[in-house]
């Protein structure tokens, strides 16, 4: 790759300030020299559990710019881990993407990523959306939600995840799989608001008034209300967001059967789970910052998010129409993620114990 990788991210941003990727909490010079970056590599490889198309304009401008050929390689996220595994010792994955900060962790208790920063990713991402020790950065965040039915539902009674566990729900409930990182992260930022006991009478509950059917994705429990399988669903915004915006009329007059709700924390806010992109400790971080940086400039967080039906992680980026007019407003609970993230391995052991 050649020094016009490097040129070229300065084109992007307009910024002057130094892309040298460092260890976190070295001393670095907004104005000091620009980093070297690799000068062999002709294609960029982005590990990504969800699907992101290489002839994106974004990613085209990217290609462009740098004179590199973007891959990205979809998976389920453990097959991803895997990969990186398999990998240890060849640079062939340069950024990994993954849905929930609890698969990060998992990722780098196993020796699998190395830290990194940038005086760029600090100007243009708030610290609650970065890591403290530097292993990921949020690239977007999304939303939890109830789904419902429209004919048979009243939203009233729904708004926060203690709703799910009503007996008036029994069998007539879909959640995701046990495995499923976003569930674990909701029931890690359960366990933070309301403590462990009450955490784990949740799960148990759900674990025996949830409809016992195969494990579908957010797409398609709203597919299931929508043709009277179940009354409500676990979701995440994203997935209602695409399946109000379908392929086919049909399809958009199945999304017209469901509506949903927020789900919020007892003082009326809400917690975000986070889209993070991390650099395996085999990559090239030079490289891996350099598009870091490019995804979350402020050019790439209007236009990033919005493919995908998530909120930026830059606040002065303002929402897409849908989202505003669908969702409306909300209040994003204080804190950082790595407050809560310490309860993930209590969450994913809570649902194995309630055989879910």
């Amino acid at each position: 790759m050649s020094n016009g990788f490097f040129f070229g991210v300065l084109f992007l941003l307009n910024l002057g300030c130094n892309g040298k990727a460092a260890d976190p909490g070295a001393s670095q010079n907004a104005n000091a020299p620009a980093a070297v970056v690799n000068s062999d590599k002709k294609e960029f490889i982005i590990y990504s559990y969800r699907h992101l198309p290489e002839d994106d304009s974004l990613f085209q401008r990217f290609e462009r710019v740098m004179s590199v050929s973007i891959k990205v390689i979809q998976d389920e996220p453990e097959a991803l881990l895997q990969r990186i595994q398999s990998d240890a010792g060849n640079r062939t994955c340069d950024v990994l993407i993954l849905p929930e900060i609890g698969l990060v962790l998992q990722a780098k208790s196993q020796g699998l990523l190395q830290p990194f920063s940038s005086p760029r990713i600090d100007r243009f991402v708030p610290d609650k959306y970065r890591d403290r020790q530097g292993y990921w950065v949020a690239v977007s965040k999304g939303l939890a939600a109830i789904a419902y039915a429209k004919e048979r539902v009243k939203p009233a009674g729904l708004g926060t995840l203690s709703d799910l566990s009503d007996k008036d729900w029994k069998s007539k409930l879909l959640m995701p799989n046990a495995n499923d990182p976003v569930l674990q992260a909701w029931v890690a930022q359960l366990i933070a608001e309301q403590g462990e006991k009450s955490a784990r009478d949740w799960v148990n509950t759900i674990a025996k008034n949830k409809l016992n059917t195969p494990a579908k994705n957010g797409q398609e429990r709203l597919m299931e209300i929508a043709k009277g399988e179940a009354d409500i669903a676990l979701i995440s915004v994203s997935d209602y967001a695409q399946l109000k915006n379908p392929a086919t009329h049909a399809e958009l007059q199945m999304a017209e059967k469901t509506g949903i709700v927020l789900i919020q924390q007892k003082d009326q806010t809400v917690m975000p789970y986070f889209s993070t992109i991390s650099v395996p400790n085999h990559a090239d971080r030079n490289n891996a910052v350099l598009f870091i940086e490019f995804l979350t400039s402020d050019p790439s967080q209007q236009i990033y998010p919005a493919r995908v039906f998530d909120y930026s992680i830059n606040p002065m980026v303002i929402p897409t129409d849908f989202l505003i007019d669908e969702i409306g407003g909300f209040r994003e609970k204080e804190g950082h993620p790595n407050d809560w993230s310490v309860y993930y391995e209590m969450a994913s052991q809570m649902l194995a114990d309630s055989k879910w």
